[in-house]
């Protein structure tokens, strides 16, 4: 083997193995930056929820706290099936449809979680 061969071999993986680097990008953007977004606004919904509902002090923090664990559990889920979801999509050449889709649904449930806590009148 020479190096002409070497080169080859190299670019031949980064052209099928590119479309898998793709996939982890839009996985971190999609997973960790706005996944960590939408858990943040939904945690914070959930509290200015609670004090809408007038809990005391004692029942707002077990909310926030116990919220934050299940969202941190839903959000590890989430991450490993988004990492299925996309990774699949680019063998299957569906990369850029099904980051789409995963976008537009976190998008919506970012903005309902952001319009329920600005109706809900409470600063918190």
């Amino acid at each position: 083997m020479n190096d002409s061969d070497l080169e080859e071999l190299e670019k031949s993986w980064w052209q099928r193995n590119r479309s898998i680097a793709l996939g982890y990008l839009i996985w971190f953007i999609l997973a960790i930056v706005l996944g960590g977004w939408l858990v943040v606004s939904a945690n914070q919904f959930l509290i200015a929820l609670g004090f809408w509902l007038q809990r005391n002090g004692w029942e707002v923090r077990a909310i926030d706290m116990f919220s934050m664990v299940t969202l941190g559990l839903l959000w590890l889920i989430a991450i490993f099936w988004l990492d299925h979801f996309l990774i699949q999509g680019a063998r299957k050449k569906l990369l850029r449809k099904r980051a789409s889709w995963v976008a537009a649904v976190e998008l919506c449930l970012l903005a309902l979680f952001y319009l329920l806590h600005a109706s809900l009148g409470v600063n918190g």
